[in-house]
């Protein structure tokens, strides 16, 4: 599992560590993405209230949530170009779950209606 008791989301820049996730909640971050001096960084983190994993990106440490937290939701991959954030992941629900691509937010392509394939990788041309 890529996650487990106390993990916390971190990320490092020049040798300094921070911090994404809370600490009271399990995290993880998976994806980095650098843009000037912006560091936009693709994970997930504990909805303690669901016990779900909800799908994040963090931008220079501020998160967005990909997802509502009712399901488990993961996201793999970050990629910017220009304003427009892009994510790609996994929403683990048998109902309109699969692979996943959030555009600034929000969903932009229900490519997969079951929980059969799974996006890891993102890149906008």
């Amino acid at each position: 599992s890529a996650i487990g008791p106390n993990n916390r989301a971190v990320v490092w820049k020049n040798g300094v560590s921070t911090f994404l996730s809370t600490g009271s909640n399990e995290g993880t971050a998976l994806s980095v993405y650098v843009v000037g001096t912006d560091v936009y960084v693709a994970g997930i983190e504990e909805n303690v209230t669901a016990t779900n994993y909800t799908a994040r990106v963090w931008k220079n440490g501020v998160a967005t949530n990909l997802s509502s937290g009712t399901s488990d939701a993961y996201a793999y991959s970050v990629f910017v170009k220009g304003t427009d954030v892009y994510a790609a992941g996994l929403i683990d629900s048998p109902i309109n779950g699969g692979g996943k691509v959030w555009k600034n937010g929000l969903l932009a392509n229900f490519f997969s209606p079951t929980n059969t394939i799974s996006a890891y990788s993102i890149f906008v041309k």
